[in-house]
């Protein structure tokens, strides 16, 4: 069976198309949404930083992080970053960038989650007899209690309701209970950077029960598919595969 990730069926559920094209055509892109370039670049920016105050002890700081973040996007950024916002250029992005980072400081103030144990740790685990794979932006244990923190770069706030009711950090959980078993409690954190807001979410074991089969009936699903029809939604106007997706709908005409 193939491995599976959040996103890998996340992307089934949004559009069954768009998976085909990604991984069963593995049609593969130079563009990239400049939405996903800054928070790549946010993401390296606050690893590389908690990274070296982890190694020296130091204390991580907002000109360093500005710093490495700068130099992360003079770097990086090509001529297929893609801005599809017309009332947005590439230093505004830039500035936002920035910005979550200058949140970020702000929302650790007063936050202790014990010692960190990892940063961007890659989860491989069992699911049933599905094999999952995942990356925990940050870990922590505090005792017996592991905090699985994740940041979020989306224009969109999370609510509670979203947290409580998100996968993706759930499925880390069981992986990190799997890599960890002296975890007596598992904590998830969302900072969702642009809004300067934490939002925290716990699963019982019957809520995690209840998500593994939820996520092996999807992946069913998907493994006994032979149509992959287009969904349509707001997100079409950022699909990285507009083309061959009115290609696909003048064939079945």
């Amino acid at each position: 069976m193939t491995t599976y990730s959040h996103s890998r069926m996340e992307t089934f559920k949004q559009c069954p198309l768009k998976f085909r094209f990604r991984y069963i055509d593995e049609i593969k892109k130079d563009e990239e949404g400049i939405e996903a370039f800054t928070g790549n670049r946010v993401h390296e920016a606050l690893e590389m930083l908690l990274g070296l105050g982890k190694e020296s002890g130091g204390e991580p700081d907002l000109e360093k992080a500005g710093e490495l973040f700068l130099a992360s996007w003079d770097e990086k950024y090509h001529p297929a970053v893609l801005i599809r916002r017309r009332n947005m250029a590439a230093d505004d992005y830039r500035q936002r960038g920035l910005m979550c980072l200058r949140n970020y400081f702000e929302m650790e103030k007063g936050q202790d989650f014990g010692e960190l144990l990892d940063l961007e740790l890659s989860l491989s685990f069992k699911l049933g007899d599905a094999e999952m794979t995942g990356v925990v932006d940050r870990l922590q244990r505090d005792g017996g209690t592991y905090h699985i923190i994740d940041y979020k770069t989306s224009k969109r706030d999370m609510t509670q309701r979203d947290a409580d009711s998100d996968r993706q950090l759930a499925l880390y959980e069981i992986g990190v209970r799997q890599m960890f078993p002296d975890a007596s409690a598992v904590i998830l954190h969302w900072y969702m950077l642009p809004h300067r807001n934490v939002v925290d979410s716990t699963r019982s074991p019957a809520e995690l029960d209840r998500l593994g089969q939820n996520v092996l009936a999807l992946i069913e699903r998907i493994e006994s598919a032979t149509e992959f029809p287009p969904v349509e939604t707001p997100l079409c106007g950022w699909c990285d595969y507009q083309r061959e997706c009115e290609e696909e709908k003048a064939r079945r005409r």
